[in-house]
């Protein structure tokens, strides 16, 4: 027999009926012990584990693109300097600093051990796909987190599957050393923590986490605002998120001197241009790649036709196991609140939304980027529509709950093969 979660029963489980809240108390997010028959289970996980697999086996596969193509050689350029790896990196963490502007430390020492200790494309691209896959991962826990299910986390992947495309000329997924799926995990884990753990200790995990991301792509300073939302609201008290604010204000600091002791201009990929009619259609371009199939959308000439076997394959091999999962999770209700699922949305919009403005407003970018072809924080955008998409679905779900069974069918399988026939054609 199938048994449904019932998020009720995380309050009476013992028996007992739930105790209230004294007002300020904090409030601690924990994932309930689902208990899914064998049969209802068994599919989901399995389709789980292949899309990733399959996504795994897709980023081992491509060759090094953009500055891999230089930072593979890595031992040859230190040896060329005359220095030694310690000595290599601080001399370019110091030319960041002093000659753009940029504090980003993380970047160089993650970027060039990667290379100097996993030297095979193979092995290089096993550790990028695995990156990859934790910050999935994460996003997902994330969801699961916030609405104590562990289905909507399930789904929240299959979505977020079909979004992820590989991109020319600039990918943030198969190159520069996972940079981006990185520190988005690492985001990600920081809002984890605070939401579902307690105490000095994981509060100093948390804020070493976010720190971690700081250093290593600036960009995520954008998200703390969110960050420091969602936490204070799951918490109901402001200081466990200081865990995300003072990190967030540290680096904010170091990079705003390091500013104002520039003496040359930036490059163009680090100044800004305010013109509103330049910003417009940038951050237009940056929000719309990262739409599943936006490539061949708007930028057809820039890459490869998808053909019908590429199609045949990415149905065999992503739309039916998608639908599948979809289809058995559909069997009951997530039931997620209507405020969990707005703010999951809301999340995810910040997100997608704030890394596509920072792009818009950079002059290169204003210059350089093609319909269809976002730059690399693109990749924070494929988490964050994903996450406007899982909230879109949360709420028709709440609905269709008190529909008859045949709408609630109809909901269950259509849903199903639509996601499924995106990851089809994105895999394709």
């Amino acid at each position: 027999m199938h048994s449904r979660v019932d998020l009720l029963n995380l309050a009476t489980r013992s028996g007992r009926p739930p105790k209230s809240r004294r007002p300020g108390q904090e409030r601690i997010l924990r994932v309930p012990q689902l208990r899914w028959g064998v049969d209802s289970a068994a599919v989901p996980i399995i389709a789980s584990v292949w899309l990733m697999g399959c996504l795994l086996a897709i980023v081992m596969l491509t060759p090094y693109s953009g500055d891999d193509v230089i930072n593979k050689n890595i031992r040859e350029n230190v040896h060329a300097a005359g220095k030694t790896l310690p000595g290599f990196m601080n001399d370019q963490i110091v030319w960041w600093m002093t000659h753009e502007g940029r504090f980003f430390p993380g970047s160089v020492v993650w970027t060039e051990s990667v290379f100097w200790v996993f030297g095979s494309r193979v092995a290089y691209k096993l550790v990028i796909g695995l990156v990859l896959i934790g910050a999935i991962a994460g996003f997902g826990l994330f969801v699961s987190r916030l609405t104590g299910s562990l289905k909507a986390g399930t789904v929240y992947g299959t979505i977020v599957f079909g979004l992820i495309q590989l991109r020319t000329p600039y990918d943030g997924v198969i190159s520069f050393a996972g940079l981006l799926p990185l520190t988005a995990g690492l985001s990600i884990a920081t809002v984890v923590i605070l939401i579902s753990r307690r105490g000095i200790g994981w509060t100093t995990l948390a804020a070493l986490s976010y720190s971690l991301a700081l250093v290593t792509y600036e960009t995520v300073f954008l998200f703390a605002p969110i960050m420091v939302a969602i936490v204070v609201w799951a918490r109901r008290t402001w200081r466990p998120a200081l865990a995300i604010a003072i990190p967030a204000f540290v680096q904010l600091g170091i990079v705003v001197i390091l500013r104002l002791w520039l003496r040359a201009p930036t490059a163009p990929g680090y100044t800004m241009n305010i013109e509103p009619k330049a910003i417009l259609f940038t951050f237009s371009k940056q929000v719309l790649a990262a739409f599943p199939l936006s490539q061949w959308a708007f930028s057809v000439d820039a890459v490869p036709t998808i053909t019908a076997g590429a199609i045949a394959a990415g149905v065999l091999a992503a739309g039916v196991p998608t639908f599948l999962a979809l289809a058995f999770l559909g069997r009951s209700q997530i039931l997620a609140n209507r405020t969990e699922a707005i703010v999951i949305g809301v999340f995810g919009a910040w997100i997608w939304l704030s890394s596509s403005a920072l792009i818009s407003i950079t002059r290169r970018w204003q210059v350089d980027l093609h319909l269809g072809q976002g730059y690399l924080s693109v990749v924070y955008g494929y988490f964050g529509l994903a996450l406007c998409l899982l909230s879109a679905y949360l709420l028709v779900d709440r609905i269709v709950a008190n529909r008859p069974p045949r709408s609630m069918a109809i909901w269950r399988y259509s849903s199903a093969l639509l996601i499924g026939v995106t990851a089809s054609l994105t895999l394709a």
